[in-house]
C-alpha cells in the first residue's frame, strides 16, 4: 500500500535554512523562488534553482527549491536526489528530511520513508507536522501497531496533546481497543480538539460494541481488521460492501431510507427508474485511500466520490434517441466511515447518484448543477443540532461574501460553463458555494418560478447532447444570464 501525504508547505523553508548561508546573498534568490512557488510556477522555480546551482553548486536554498519543484512536478526520482543533496549539505534540515520521507512513502519505499521521518523527529521532536507524517506513514503501510507506538512516544515527548490524544483515539479504535479509544477521544475533546471529530470518534466506539458469542466476536474483529471477505447486504435497495458490518447501525440504515425519500421529492422521482447503487463503505481512512488512488491515480482529492460502472470497461452506455428506453445505470459510491461528517458525505454522494437517476439520458449534467444539487441536499444541523436537508447554509453565505470581497466569484456565464478542474484547488469551496446558491435560488427564489420550472429545467437536461453554457437557464427561466444573475444576487441578499 502506497502512502500519499501532503507535501509539507514551503513556508517552513526559511526557518529550515536560517544560518546555513548568508541571508543577504540569498535574499534576492529566495524572493524570486518564493514568488514562483506562491504562483504554483513549478517549472519556472526549477529553472531559477538550476541557474543558481550552476553559479553556486553548494547552495542549500537552490537545492531545496529544486527538490520541492521537482516533487510538485511529479518527477519523483529527481526530487529524491535533490532532497538527499539538500540534507547532505544541511544535515539538520528537518523540512527536507520530512518531505523526503513523504516522497519515499509515495514510492512504496517504506523503510527509507521511516528512516527519513525518524530523522525529522530527532531534529524537530515537538512538531505536530513531523509526528503526523510519521504516524501516517505507518498507518498507510498497514502497520497500525507501530503507528500507535509512534503516537504514544509523541504524547510522552510533550507533543501537542490535542493531536496526540485524537491520533491515539483513532488508532486504538482501529486495533479494537475500544475502552482506550474512548478514553483518548474524551481527553482530546477536553484538550480542545474539534468537537465534531471527537463526537464522531466516540460514535465509532459505541457502534463497535461487542455483540454475540465469543466466537462471533472474534470473527467480526478479524473481518474488521481486513481479514476474510467484506460483508455485503442490502439497505433500502442499496447494495452495501463494507468491513463496518456485520450490519450498519440502525440509525444509519434509517437515515439512508430518509435521504432517498427526501432527495427523490426534490428531484421529482417516482421510484420506477432502472437504477443500481453499490455503496462501498470503507472502515478506515487508509482503506478508502486505496479505492481513491485506484479510481483517480492523478490525485483526485475528495474523501467521497461516485464512479459510473461504465468507466471500468465496456464503453459508455448508449443514450440513443429520446424515445429509446433509458439505460440501466449502475453507480459505485465510495465513503470513508471513520471520517467526521459521515452523514453529510453520505447525503452528498447519494444525491449525485439520484441526479444520475433523474437524468438518465443526459450525456452528463454540468458540474455546477451536479455539485449544486448535491450540496443543497447535504444534511446540515439546525439550532438544536438536528440534521436537515435544504437549510440555508450560513457557512456558504459567509464564503460567498468573502469571495466577493476578494474578487474570486465567477460570473454566472462562466460558472455555467466551468469544467471539473474549476471545482478543485484553493477556490473549490467558493465554486461549491456558488453552485449551491444558484440551485437554492432555482428551487426557492421568489422570482424563479418554483417547482414547475425546476421540473422543466431538469427535464431539459434529460436528453442527449450538450447545450451552450446557461442555454437551458435562459430558455426555462426567461431573460439573459445577466438578468438571472441579478435576481440571484437579490435572492442571496434576502437570505443574508
Amino acid at each position: 500500500m502506497r502512502v500519499r501525504l501532503a507535501i509539507l508547505p514551503f513556508v517552513l523553508l526559511l526557518s529550515a535554512v536560517a544560518g546555513a548561508e548568508d541571508a543577504d546573498s540569498d535574499a534576492e534568490l529566495i524572493a524570486r523562488l518564493r514568488a514562483h512557488v506562491e504562483a504554483a510556477e513549478w517549472r519556472e522555480a526549477l529553472e531559477t534553482a538550476d541557474r543558481a546551482i550552476a553559479d553556486r553548486p553548494e547552495s542549500v536554498v537552490a537545492w531545496q527549491y529544486r527538490a520541492y519543484a521537482l516533487h510538485r512536478l511529479g518527477r519523483g526520482e529527481e526530487a529524491g536526489t535533490a532532497y538527499e543533496k539538500t540534507v547532505a549539505l544541511d544535515p539538520r534540515n528537518w523540512w527536507a528530511h520530512l518531505n523526503l520521507a513523504e516522497l519515499r512513502a509515495s514510492q512504496g519505499r517504506t523503510e527509507a520513508a521511516v528512516a527519513a521521518a525518524e530523522r525529522a523527529v530527532a531534529l524537530n521532536p515537538r512538531s505536530v507536522d513531523v509526528r503526523t507524517r510519521v504516524s501516517r506513514i505507518h498507518r498507510e503501510a498497514g502497520d497500525f501497531e507501530t503507528a500507535l507506538s509512534a503516537a504514544r512516544l509523541a504524547l510522552d515527548a510533550g507533543v501537542d496533546p490535542t493531536w496526540s490524544h485524537a491520533e491515539l483515539g483513532y488508532l486504538y479504535w482501529v486495533l479494537g481497543h475500544l475502552e482506550k479509544s474512548r478514553e483518548h477521544w474524551r481527553t482530546a475533546r477536553e484538550s480542545g480538539a474539534p468537537i465534531e471529530d471527537c463526537r464522531h470518534g466516540l460514535r465509532l466506539v459505541e457502534w463497535d460494541r461487542p455483540r454475540g458469542s465469543s466466537r462471533e466476536r472474534a470473527e467480526v474483529a478479524s473481518r474488521r481488521r481486513g481479514f476474510g471477505e467484506e460483508w455485503v447486504f442490502d439497505v433500502e435497495g442499496i447494495e452495501v460492501h463494507t468491513r463496518v458490518g456485520p450490519r450498519l447501525p440502525r440509525e444509519i440504515e434509517k437515515l439512508i431510507g430518509e435521504l432517498k425519500k427526501d432527495q427523490a421529492k426534490v428531484l421529482g422521482l417516482n421510484g420506477d427508474e432502472s437504477f443500481a447503487v453499490y455503496l462501498h463503505l470503507s472502515r478506515t481512512i487508509e482503506e478508502h485511500e486505496v479505492h481513491r488512488r485506484r479510481e483517480f491515480p492523478e490525485g483526485y482529492s475528495e474523501r467521497a466520490f461516485v464512479v459510473p460502472r461504465w468507466r471500468r470497461g465496456g464503453g459508455r452506455p448508449g443514450f440513443g434517441r429520446r424515445r429509446d428506453p433509458p439505460p440501466r445505470h449502475e453507480l459505485d459510491v465510495y465513503l470513508a466511515w471513520s471520517v467526521p461528517g459521515l452523514e453529510r458525505s453520505l447525503a452528498h454522494e447519494l444525491a449525485h447518484a439520484m441526479v444520475r437517476l433523474r437524468m438518465p439520458r443526459a450525456s452528463w449534467p454540468p458540474v455546477w448543477l451536479d455539485e449544486g444539487i448535491a450540496t443543497y441536499l447535504e444534511l446540515t444541523p439546525d439550532e438544536r443540532g438536528r440534521l436537515e436537508v435544504g437549510r440555508v447554509r450560513e457557512d456558504l453565505l459567509a464564503t460567498l461574501r468573502q469571495a466577493k470581497e476578494d474578487g474570486n466569484l465567477l460570473p454566472l456565464r462562466a460558472l455555467c460553463g466551468a469544467e471539473r478542474p474549476a471545482f478543485t484547488g484553493s477556490l473549490a469551496r467558493v465554486r461549491y458555494a456558488q453552485s449551491w446558491a444558484l440551485v437554492h435560488f432555482l428551487l426557492e427564489g421568489r422570482k424563479s418560478g418554483g417547482a414547475r420550472r425546476w421540473k422543466e429545467f431538469l427535464d431539459r437536461w434529460n436528453a442527449p447532447g450538450r447545450p451552450g453554457p446557461g442555454e437551458y437557464l435562459e430558455k426555462v427561466y426567461g431573460g439573459t444570464l445577466e438578468e438571472i444573475e441579478k435576481a440571484l444576487a437579490e435572492h442571496l441578499k434576502g437570505l443574508s
